[in-house]
């Protein structure tokens, strides 16, 4: 195969995509020139525009976060970065990069625990004031890794009990996700859906 021939083939996947492209936009051109489409698409820009203006300029205080495990319900939150969670509150924050599981991945959680309230540990169920907030796994989902309860007996000072519902929900009762400090909160979450 001569050079020549080459690059002739190696544009041929280029000058497809750029017809392809254009009867797209002939196609889209046309049917803005219809009555009925025109105010809905430039309706559809605008909302867009301001939807992803107002993000950028709240980035700073709010942010949208999306559920991606089934621990919690809900699958959107919005993220209230202005307001320190309190317990009972959901909160969201990033597992360090040297934790066992999920390795840098945000995390929402509801605060079950907070400074002074008593952790004890029965068989393999988890209690906190009396109140059980689930079982513990011997071991993990795919059955890698072994996993401990946690040990310790009452939440000190600036550290939290995080907890989900969920039977397989990874979060404080076990001793390799532990008490996280309350520094590494990054605010309230709501749920939106």
């Amino acid at each position: 195969m001569t050079e020549s021939t080459q690059a002739t083939y190696r544009r041929q996947p280029i000058r497809r995509t750029g017809k392809v492209l254009s009867h797209l936009l002939m196609w889209i051109d046309r049917k803005l020139g219809q009555p009925q489409i025109k105010p809905f698409a430039l309706g559809f820009f605008i909302s867009g525009a301001i939807m992803t203006g107002t993000l950028y300029a709240a980035a700073p205080w709010y942010e949208f976060i999306v559920n991606k495990s089934d621990s919690l319900p809900g699958v959107l939150f919005i993220l209230d970065k202005t307001t320190q969670p309190v317990c009972g509150d959901t909160t969201v924050f990033d597992m360090p990069d040297d934790n066992r599981f999920y390795k840098g991945a945000r995390m929402i959680k509801i605060i079950k625990g907070c400074q002074g309230d008593v952790i004890s540990v029965t068989r393999q169920e988890v209690f906190i004031n009396d109140q059980s907030v689930g079982f513990f796994k011997g071991r993990s989902t795919q059955g890698n890794h072994k996993l401990y309860p946690l040990t310790v007996n009452e939440v000190p000072t600036d550290k939290v009990y995080l907890y989900a519902p969920h039977s397989q929900s990874y979060d404080s009762r076990y001793r390799s996700f532990g008490l996280r400090d309350t520094t590494e909160l990054l605010g309230a979450a709501t749920r939106i859906f």
